[in-house]
């Protein structure tokens, strides 16, 4: 039996894209540096890389920027502080006859 895909594609490697990315670095660095943004030096390199753009921007990060390869977080959020209390009013009673306080005990 034969195990190639149906779609004809050839069978991928993990470590493949980053191989091709490293391989590229040097031009890739000099784009950067330069000042142009990182989905034009993604378009001109894509085809050479073939890697999504997320992944190209996670290499950048990492092996031109120099950032530590750790998966992004969401920035923590504000920390609030407790409010002063609110003063409240008692709601007004809709009974149009409220009860006389001998009533209530």
């Amino acid at each position: 039996m034969d195990k190639t895909p149906s779609n004809n594609s050839p069978k991928r490697y993990k470590g493949e894209g980053r191989v091709a990315f490293l391989s590229n670095i040097e031009s890739i660095r000099k784009e950067v540096e330069a000042g142009w943004p990182l989905t034009a030096v993604y378009d001109r390199h894509s085809d050479k890389l073939n890697i999504k753009y997320m992944q190209f921007s996670r290499y950048v990060d990492q092996y031109i920027r120099g950032k530590s390869p750790e998966k992004t977080k969401p920035a923590p959020k504000e920390i609030l502080k407790p409010k002063a209390p609110v003063e409240t009013k008692p709601k007004p009673l809709n009974d149009p006859m409220p009860l006389a306080d001998d009533d209530l005990f």
